[in-house]
């Protein structure tokens, strides 16, 4: 019976969203290196990092190393895109001028 009630449910839930955040913040430092390595610029990487946690909560599930490694990757890769259209648009701007 109380494997069929919303308590354990909640319980189950918690169990793994705590053991989530504790693999993923054990390791903040490695993963600020890490956007580091696509970014060289730390405040740029604590973002990438902060962008990455919402990412992988969103999962609602368990990650590895290497996959939040990935998701890392591709907010940098995204984020240097972005700025590069945003640089490129502010260019055409100012030629047309």
């Amino acid at each position: 019976m109380f494997l069929k009630s919303p308590a354990f449910f909640l319980l189950v839930i918690f169990y793994i969203f705590v053991n989530v955040i504790d693999t993923i913040v054990k390791y903040q430092n490695k993963w600020i290196a890490v956007a580091l390595s696509y970014c060289q610029d730390i405040d740029t990487a604590k973002d990438i990092v902060q962008e990455m946690y919402i990412k992988v909560l969103e999962l609602n599930k368990e990650v590895n190393h290497s996959y939040i490694s990935l998701i890392i990757r591709s907010i940098a890769i995204d984020s240097k895109r972005k700025d590069k259209l945003i640089f490129t648009d502010q260019m055409e701007k100012v030629a047309l001028s």
